[in-house]
């Protein structure tokens, strides 16, 4: 099977439409979806896309031709709409293929760009928008990332929109907490759903409550890997906090984080 599953359509987008249930743990004191749980929820319509238009599942397309994706950017909405455990939810999928140009010298990074919906009895609840790219793994250690994916895997012919870059934050030292086995993924390093969590305990941590509605931004640096001492500094602009993790010791930035605050 070709690798270049842009041109499975001409529009190269190719959404999907699929039922998936709010667990128990997936909505909040508040009532509505959390918004680490959003992600969480992306994943099973992610996964259908993959079924339907590759005929192969979200790791196996992957293993056949040594690719992974990494997010650089993503946005999760809450709305103030209840919902109710174990209620189905209708997820709205849809993935646009293409590259993202060149930027200050780089060569284009070849990726998508994702955006999915989240509908309840009484409404919509959620949204979620990413931007990621695509990278290569080896064929002899899987899953092991070595570098970026070539051109000749994949499609060239969109061009993406760059999200908007990283805010510049340094921040009060919030405090310092180790990264554990339970928080990677196959790709053998910190999973994106994991900062959420940590960046909540950053803010309590020096008295500051997020929104339990309201839109988080995370922007995806450098990989963070399990073991790792890190360092959470918190910055309040705008009426939202700026959470900024890095290795700890003025290691590199691995996530900022803004987030609207209660």
């Amino acid at each position: 099977m070709n690798a270049n599953l842009a041109h499975r359509r001409p529009d190269h987008e190719m959404p999907i439409e699929q039922q998936v249930p709010a667990s128990f743990e997936s909505v909040n004191m508040d009532q509505y979806l959390k918004h680490s749980h959003v992600y969480r929820h992306a994943d099973m319509p992610a996964h259908a896309w993959f079924v339907e238009n590759t005929g192969g599942d979200f790791f196996h397309y992957y293993r056949r031709h040594g690719l992974g994706m990494v997010y650089t950017w993503l946005r999760v909405e809450v709305e103030a709409v209840p919902v109710i455990p174990k209620e189905s939810l209708r997820a709205r999928f849809q993935t646009t293929l293409g590259h993202y140009p060149v930027r200050e010298g780089k060569a284009p990074r070849y990726g998508g760009m994702d955006t999915m919906s989240f509908e309840g009895m009484q409404g919509e609840v959620a949204r979620m928008s990413t931007s990621w790219v695509w990278f290569q793994h080896s064929k002899d250690v899987w899953p092991h990332v070595l570098r970026e994916a070539p051109p000749e895997f994949l499609d060239t012919g969109l061009t993406l929109p760059f999200h908007q870059p990283a805010p510049e934050v340094e921040g009060e030292f919030a405090h310092r907490f180790v990264w554990t086995r339970r928080e990677t993924d196959l790709n053998q390093h910190v999973n994106s759903m994991a900062y959420f969590e940590r960046a909540e305990n950053a803010l309590f941590h020096i008295g500051l409550t997020p929104a339990a509605v309201g839109a988080w931004d995370v922007w995806y640096l450098n990989p963070a890997f399990p073991h790792q001492h890190t360092d959470a500094y918190v910055e309040v602009r705008d009426g939202r906090a700026l959470v900024r993790m890095a290795a700890a010791n003025g290691g590199e930035t691995s996530t900022v984080m803004r987030i609207p605050l209660a």
